[in-house]
């Protein structure tokens, strides 16, 4: 059984059982490493997402899959609580109806309520995207109560924990006292032809364009970028043109803000972009920027892995765990500082000599993206062998490549 997430799972398993990947996705689906591994095993799955919209199933000779959307998931405070408490106890019940011999949990719910199903001989792997804690903020009383909670699952209730960065390992081992399950570590995976098509940025004097993908809220820092632009303006710099890719709760005000500062040339919005189109601006753009601020939870961050991939240098900060793994191709600022992101994009935009020797790091660092034993779906495969042998799974770190 999984508990897949809020995402399309439902349509990427259709694009799947065609033969072909999501198009709508740039990394290769964690769901569709899920499915190539019961097929392997010849297993029988139960898939439950909680995507927005409409119920809807899928059912065939080896999957089942469910949406239902998780009730009260736009309040806050103790309704939103709640919601995840009431769909924490749906998980429940359908995995002791289903009876699996894993339960591979990828959140919906608070942690520890997951604990209680090791009472009915059902392995638990908890799958983490996200860390547990922001790095630069400290938890309220109530989330520091639930993470006390959680800790008895990553202490004993779990048969592994999935982390896909080293900052959530760090923090899983703090929570327990360094006495967790088993972690085993992975990286998002691309399909390497997709960024060999992409061509190397071509600099003229007449452009320089940056990209921004991924949701467009207050907490992504897009807004931070908008003021860029606006800067940018006064100053007569023209040629510096923003594309920005996603939509999200705060598109319209972006959108409005936009037009009022007069920067519809200069800050150009997109909306979702499919793999194709993203692919197109990709080959245009010149670098990419990820101002994530330090009131968002990150896990990863693959958009940073994108533009290494491409082949693009990265302006972020260490909100993003990414960063540990590409390194010699990122720049790194203080976080919240918008001021600090500026002074990055004007240095790389004009300093020739750094930007090209920024591209070239790029080179080295991505082979690890490409490398599926080290993927979500090497690990699912390391579980259920473990459960097949009748041990425990050993544990997986990866090494992050040294900084030259």
């Amino acid at each position: 059984m999984f508990s897949a997430g809020p995402g399309n799972v439902l349509g990427t398993y259709r694009h799947w059982r065609a033969g072909e990947d999501d198009p709508s996705q740039v990394a290769i689906t964690y769901s569709s490493q899920f499915f190539n591994v019961v097929r392997q095993f010849d297993a029988k799955a139960l898939i439950i997402t909680w995507m927005p919209g409409n119920v809807d199933q899928i059912k065939d000779e080896q999957f089942i899959l469910i949406n239902r959307p998780v009730i009260w998931t736009n309040r806050t405070g103790l309704l939103w609580h709640l919601g995840r408490v009431w769909n924490g106890l749906l998980l429940i019940l359908r995995a002791m109806r289903f009876r699996p011999h894993v339960f591979v949990a990828g959140g919906g719910t608070h942690w520890f309520m997951f604990r209680c199903l090791r009472l009915f001989g059902i392995r638990v792997v908890p799958s983490l995207h996200g860390v547990f804690w922001p790095k630069y903020r400290s938890l309220n009383p109530i989330w520091r109560l639930i993470r006390r909670l959680d800790k008895g699952l990553f202490r004993r209730g779990a048969f592994a924990i999935f982390t896909v960065s080293n900052d959530i390992t760090k923090q899983v081992k703090q929570l327990t006292n360094g006495q967790s399950a088993p972690v085993i570590e992975f990286l998002p995976i691309f399909r390497e032809e997709l960024f060999k098509s992409i061509p190397p940025p071509h600099r003229s004097p007449d452009s320089f364009r940056i990209l921004y993908a991924g949701r467009i809220e207050h907490n992504k820092g897009v807004f931070d970028l908008l003021w860029a632009a606006d800067q940018l303006k006064k100053n007569g710099r023209d040629e510096i043109i923003f594309d920005i890719c996603g939509d999200g709760n705060a598109l319209s005000e972006l959108k409005e803000r936009a037009k009022a500062d007069g920067l519809a040339d200069t800050f150009q919005m997109h909306g979702h972009c499919d793999r194709t189109k993203m692919q197109r601006i990709l080959g245009e753009s010149h670098l990419l920027v990820v101002p994530t601020r330090t009131d968002l939870i990150e896990g990863f961050n693959k958009v940073v892995v994108e533009g290494i991939l491409s082949g693009r240098p990265v302006i972020t900060s260490n909100v993003c765990p990414a960063v540990r793994y590409v390194a010699d191709a990122v720049v790194c600022v203080e976080p919240d500082n918008r001021q600090a992101y500026l002074d990055q994009i004007l240095r790389l935009c004009d300093d020739r000599h750094a930007y090209e020797q920024m591209r070239h790091s790029t080179e080295h660092l991505r082979k690890q993206f490409y490398d599926e034993s080290k993927s979500w779906g090497s690990a699912m495969t390391c579980v259920l062998n473990a459960v097949r042998e009748g041990s425990s799974p050993d544990e997986r770190i990866i090494e992050i490549p040294p900084q030259s």
